[in-house]
């Protein structure tokens, strides 16, 4: 066995982030932007939680998404901290429930709503693919699922996109009909 030298930390050492390289194109490889479960914990909350507690736990983490899980910890969908806002909130309270009622299965997107990627095809894909693909998608972010293992393998954020690419891009959801005909029939 072999020990490593340990050293003392310099003044000048300081904690880095993805985001300070300037690694990352849009000619990388997809693969270079994805939160692969393989190697990284997935963030759950319990579908049972409080809506109120898991937004709180979402701002102190930073967290603009979590994946929402059942008792046997089975994926059910998703949460992000928008769908938690005060004003989804209030639309539950004035249908009639109790703001301490609201549970995060109330607010969340379920897994019938979401969209998802072939891990397969991800890996044959560019970071600009990603890029088009959420932008006319609409989708701030999105599964990854490995139909060999019928697993959902990971995860790709817009926002962490962003962040690498040290840009802007421009991710938003197409009108509903229901949108169009209420800002027409206004």
């Amino acid at each position: 066995m072999t020990a490593l030298a340990l050293h003392n930390l310099d003044s000048t050492d300081h904690l880095v982030a993805p985001s300070e390289y300037g690694d990352i194109g849009p000619q990388s490889p997809a693969l270079s932007l994805f939160t692969d479960f393989k190697r990284h914990e997935p963030f759950v909350l319990d579908g049972w939680m409080s809506a109120i507690e898991a937004g709180a736990n979402m701002r102190r983490s930073h967290s603009k998404l979590r994946l929402v899980v059942d008792r046997n910890m089975e994926f059910i969908g998703t949460i992000t901290l928008q769908d938690l806002s005060e004003a989804n909130l209030l639309k539950k309270i004035a249908a009639g429930s109790r703001r301490d009622d609201i549970q995060v299965v109330d607010l969340m997107k379920h897994r019938h709503e979401l969209h998802a990627i072939s891990y397969d095809e991800l890996r044959r894909s560019t970071v600009q693919d990603v890029i088009d693909t959420l932008s006319t998608s609409g989708d701030q972010h999105c599964l990854v699922v490995d139909s060999n293992t019928h697993s959902i393998r990971g995860l790709i954020a817009a926002s962490d996109v962003s962040a690498r690419l040290h840009k802007e891009i421009s991710v938003s959801a197409a009108p509903t009909f229901a949108e169009i005909f209420t800002a027409v029939h206004a």
